[in-house]
């Protein structure tokens, strides 16, 4: 039994590295590169998610923030409301508003 549950963390553990979130799971990604990084891009309504699918080591939250808004940015070719984003280094979650210009 002990093992089992060892083996069930570690996999949920593995899976969820690159999993989007429960409200994003069912919408199919749209892949961006930009630079050295890519992410998979679900927009759902006005919400928008971008998952990191490479790993950017060393480099500060607030820069890898600005790269997953430029993502969603340009895959939606909307605008992030910058009071609105949330998340951590590999997955950023935002409002968007395509009526800005």
């Amino acid at each position: 039994m002990t093992r089992a549950l060892v083996l069930l963390m570690c996999l949920t553990v593995v899976n969820g590295c690159n999993t989007p979130s429960i409200g994003f799971s069912q919408i199919e990604p749209r892949s961006i590169t930009l630079g050295a990084n890519t992410f998979d891009v679900r927009v759902k309504d006005d919400r928008a998610e971008a998952l990191r699918m490479d790993a950017m080591y060393g480099t500060p939250l607030a820069v890898q923030t600005q790269v997953a808004v430029q993502a969603i940015e340009e895959v939606t070719g909307c605008k992030v409301l910058p009071q609105s984003i949330t998340g951590d280094p590999a997955m950023v979650q935002a409002t968007i508003d395509c009526n800005i210009s």
